[in-house]
């Protein structure tokens, strides 16, 4: 997604965003579901401003939520 966002292809964002929103989807995160959403909105509508901080916010989520499922596989 990062490639993504550099070049401006927000259709590549929109489609990355949407496949791992369904994931994170799984695990209840709602917090990482959101900001993936967020991502997802702003691939669909073209506007790829805030996208580079936003990837930043769901990367700290998802190794927030890495270390939480480590934590209950131990």
């Amino acid at each position: 997604m990062h490639a993504a966002i550099q070049s401006g292809d927000a259709a590549t964002v929109k489609a990355e965003a949407h496949a791992l929103k369904g994931g994170i989807g799984t695990f209840f995160a709602t917090a990482s579901f959101e900001t993936a959403y967020k991502l997802e909105i702003m691939g669909a509508a073209g506007d790829l401003k805030d996208a580079k901080a936003t990837l930043q916010t769901l990367e700290t989520e998802l190794t927030s939520l890495r270390k939480k499922l480590e934590e209950l596989m131990a």
